[in-house]
Parts: structure tokens; sequence; C-alpha cells
């Protein structure tokens, strides 16, 4: 189906009309035909290692066993530029890895978002019907 969009760019307004087959985008401008390849997206999850806090008071220096340096959050970054349909968890709660987590809506079509490691959500920063633009931060899961 094919679907019309304005868009502006270096300050010039387009008009086009766009058709997806699979990876594969048909744009047609004043009779012109463009086909572009969509590449498969980057990795949408972005690590972070979560700083040591300083114990308070220690007597003696623990072992270094007793550290867990493998405690890592993961920051959900929106992959495409759209709308929340449904945010699929809340905080506190533990995911699985590839868990759908949120549901966007972009061009008309709906987009799973999976959770890429298995842990507990500690922050949800969207809401059901906000814009969001690629590579925003969705979620924290710890």
């Amino acid at each position: 189906m094919k679907k019309r969009i304005h868009f502006q760019f270096k300050g010039k307004t387009y008009t086009v009309d766009v058709e997806r087959h699979g990876n594969e985008l048909i744009i047609e401008k004043d009779g012109e035909i463009y086909h572009v390849n969509l590449l498969p997206e980057e990795d949408t999850q972005l690590k972070v290692k979560k700083p040591q806090e300083e114990p308070k008071y220690q007597s003696s220096p623990s072992p270094p066993s007793t550290i867990d340096e493998s405690k890592t959050e993961v920051l959900l970054l929106s992959p495409i530029t759209g709308v929340i349909c449904e945010v699929k968890t809340s905080v506190g709660k533990e995911v699985e890895k590839d868990q759908v987590v949120i549901v966007m809506e972009a061009m008309k079509m709906y987009i799973d978002i999976h959770a890429q490691e298995s842990g507990v959500v500690k922050e949800i920063f969207v809401h059901k019907g906000e814009n969001v633009s690629t590579g925003q931060k969705l979620l924290n899961i710890e």
C-alpha cells in the first residue's frame, strides 16, 4: 500500500509516495522511482557498567570475589521515530531476554521492542501515546 509523505530536508519541502516490500522501500517522486534497501537495525541496547559504590566503613579490605563486577544496566533505546502504543512491563518487574517490553507504531506498522538481556526493570522513561525519536531512552533493565 502506497503512502504519501511530506518531509523537509535542508530547508526544502518534498512530497513522495512510499511503498514497502519487506526490506525494500519503493519511493516515487515526480514520476521517478527509487528503490532503497533497508539495512538491519543496529543494536538498540546500550550497556553501561555500573560504578561501584564505596562502603561507608570497612575495617579490612574485602576479597575481590565479593565484588560483583558483572552487574550492568541495559538502556533500551528506540530504534526508530514513532509513537509508544503499549508498555508491556512495569518498574520492578523481571523480564526475560527477547521478551516484548514495548510496542511502537511507526509508518502505520507496529514494532515490537524486545529486551536484549534478562533482568529487573529499574526505570521506564516513556508512556503510552508519547512520540519518541530514534535513540531515545525507553527503559532501563538491571
